[in-house]
């Protein structure tokens, strides 16, 4: 997935390309998991970024941005933990959550490439989530997944 996608010359900006070497064949995996969810965000916050605006690309959509704005404002002024979920339900945050899924489907649709990024991405983030919480059945789920 990496060759020929310029990930590579990314990628050794970041780690340097003696590194990517080594990420790319497997050596350094935890180094190339936090390479791909780096690139995965610079991805999702361009892509962003193109929808927060308007078509001209200069305007902000103000009632997306006055959302988001509230939400920061709110999770800063009530120094909201871990515990609280309850942001997490918030206009702002299911605006975020429906244009990244149209942008996926839209995106997946369009390009064989990008339909296995963001499969590769999603499978890997349930993945080590099921590690870590020991969950077995999202574990097999998973593995499921990767060999489907």
């Amino acid at each position: 997935m990496i060759a020929g996608s310029g990930m590579e010359e990314l990628l050794g900006q970041i780690y340097g390309s003696n590194t990517v070497i080594h990420m790319t064949h497997c050596d350094a995996v935890a180094r190339a998991v936090r390479g791909h969810f780096m690139l995965q965000g610079a991805l999702v916050m361009r892509l962003l970024k193109t929808t927060i605006f308007d078509s001209d690309c200069t305007t902000p959509q103000n009632s997306f941005l006055d959302k988001v704005g509230w939400l920061i404002d709110t999770v800063d002024a009530n120094k909201v933990g871990v515990a609280d979920c309850s942001m997490t339900v918030s206009v702002a945050v299911s605006m975020i959550k429906a244009q990244l899924s149209t942008i996926k489907d839209t995106l997946s649709a369009q390009s064989r490439t990008a339909k296995l990024w963001i499969h590769y991405i999603d499978i890997l983030k349930h993945f080590l989530v099921a590690e870590r919480t020991g969950n077995w059945q999202m574990h097999l789920k998973c593995v499921h997944d990767m060999i489907r």
